[in-house]
């Protein structure tokens, strides 16, 4: 249903979040509950946006 709907690219730049999260967790330490690392946070930010762009984009 609506995971057919989305463009390769945003399934690979997905696996690709995915994998920079668990190697920052396991191998660089990086909390995502933390306030005090900015990177995580700074990663997740542009990946909302992304999506959140690219949502109204095809929605319009």
């Amino acid at each position: 249903m609506y995971g057919d709907s989305q463009p390769k690219w945003m399934q690979y730049l997905g696996a690709v979040v995915a994998l920079v999260g668990v190697v920052g967790y396991v191998f660089f330490g990086w909390r995502f509950d933390s306030s005090v690392e900015s990177l995580p946070s700074m990663v997740g930010a542009v990946v909302a946006v992304l999506v959140v762009a690219w949502l109204l984009y095809s929605r319009l």
